[in-house]
């Protein structure tokens, strides 16, 4: 992902990046969305997300009906030096054959490091059968 921040925001800046995937009949699968820094974190840096689920439905398992499972919330930990990390969301098979469906991340706050967050929401879609 390429964030233009050119004379937008001092100093690093974090942001999130869009993912799909095609939804499958049978077996397992993650959908990765990709979180990064525009430099190396001088330090340890936090950022916290959340979850909402747009058409598609979440549920905690497989068996539960949803297109998606995986954390609602929650916070990713960049250690000094590092500047990429990612959040996953396992995707439910799904053998009856549907539309596209798709979830939101939100970053919704950031501790340590100075970091701006200039792409804060994320579009992920599952691509039907």
């Amino acid at each position: 992902m390429i964030v233009n921040d050119d004379g937008l925001v001092a100093g690093p800046t974090a942001g999130i990046g869009d993912a799909s995937i095609v939804q499958f009949g049978a077996g397992a699968a993650s959908m990765v969305l990709p979180v990064t820094l525009s430099s190396p974190a001088n330090g340890p840096v936090t950022i916290s997300y959340v979850v909402t689920p747009d058409t598609a439905n979440y549920s905690s398992t497989a068996a539960g009906g949803g297109a998606y499972g995986g954390k609602v919330s929650g916070t990713i930990a960049f250690a000094s030096g590092s500047f990429a990390k990612k959040i996953s969301f396992p995707i439910w098979a799904n053998p009856n054959p549907t539309s596209d469906q798709s979830f939101s991340v939100t970053l919704t706050g950031v501790t340590g490091g100075g970091v701006t967050i200039v792409r804060d929401t994320a579009t992920g879609t599952i691509l039907g059968l």
